[in-house]
């Protein structure tokens, strides 16, 4: 399975963390779908306070924990930001999510198809439920971007059908675009 370097990663640097994966063939599901399912069971688990749900196309080079106990449960957090016009969000190739911010926020919205857009939404729907959303520097992952979404037949076309979902969601009006 192509997310199992990962997974040795993250037991390297972070033996006692409990990490799964929850990864379809690209083209079966969604990437909010894997994230909701892994959230769901997160919310069950009573071990750990923050869940971090991340693409399979990253690395991590170190140790994080002592890190996440820094920050504060309340914000939505992620180490990229996309921006258009005056519209942010954080990119969903890593997301790090409290308990309470899950609680707040809810599920990822399913009508996203495969992986594109999703984040954007995620992190709107955080403001709207009175969460900050906040870039983080510092932590130990490297984003690849070899995602196996790319290959899916009709990739391109999907994800021009996620933004239009996204702008009639969001009242985006028809300019809105992003790259």
């Amino acid at each position: 399975m192509w997310a199992v370097p990962l997974l040795e990663d993250l037991a390297k640097h972070e033996p006692g963390m409990l990490a799964s994966i929850n990864v379809s063939r690209p083209g079966e599901g969604s990437y909010a779908q894997s994230i909701n399912e892994l959230g769901d069971a997160f919310m069950d688990e009573t071990l750990d306070q923050w869940f971090l749900p991340m693409n399979a196309d990253i690395s991590c080079t170190g140790p994080f924990s002592d890190f996440l106990d820094t920050l504060d449960p309340e914000i939505l957090y992620g180490p990229t930001v996309n921006t258009r016009g005056d519209l942010s969000w954080l990119d969903g190739w890593l997301y790090i999510i409290s308990r309470q911010v899950w609680e707040k926020v809810g599920r990822f919205d399913e009508n996203f198809k495969i992986a594109c857009f999703e984040d954007a939404d995620y992190s709107w729907r955080a403001r709207d439920a009175g969460v900050d959303v906040a870039k983080v520097s510092g932590l130990p992952f490297k984003h690849h971007q070899a995602s196996p979404r790319m290959r899916v037949p009709n990739f391109w076309k999907i994800r021009k059908e996620n933004q239009s979902y996204l702008r009639d969601k969001w009242n985006l009006g028809d300019n809105w675009s992003y790259r």
